[in-house]
């Protein structure tokens, strides 16, 4: 964030991430005809019981789960039940580029088995978002 200040999310006059998402669940209650697909597990995949709710409260919308596999895999059995009790409303969807079958593998693999404690990376050109692994844990 040094070499590029503008970037950076809070700044001096810029709404909080928490205003933007109300302000975007305001909207979207506000156009009930309108079908809205909050991409990336809808901005918010480390809050799952959020996401939750606002599925619940807002029958018009809907997420994907592009580009997030790794933020849902530290956290399977969360992710497992929301999409028990929201599997009509979320879609899959992929980020990555150049599409590749070893991509779509790690992500059936994370949706359709058991199988714990795997890696999500399927880029190697591109660095990981963390140092975790997709992990089903007994405790």
């Amino acid at each position: 964030m040094k070499a590029n200040p503008a970037l950076q999310y809070f700044q001096s006059g810029v709404p909080s991430f928490e205003i933007l998402h109300e302000a975007l669940h305001s909207a979207i209650a506000s156009a009930p005809k309108t079908t809205f697909i909050g991409a990336h597990v809808g901005g918010i995949p480390e809050d799952l019981q959020t996401l939750s709710q606002l599925l619940s409260e807002l029958p018009n919308y809907f997420v994907d789960i592009s580009a997030r596999i790794a933020d849902l895999g530290r956290q399977p059995r969360a992710f497992s039940a929301l999409v028990e009790k929201h599997s009509d409303r979320i879609l899959f969807g992929t980020d990555y580029f150049p599409f590749s079958i070893e991509g779509i593998r790690k992500y059936f693999r994370f949706l359709e088995t058991d199988d714990e404690y795997f890696s999500y990376d399927v880029n190697t050109s591109s660095p990981r978002s963390g140092r975790w692994n997709i992990y089903w844990s007994e405790n």
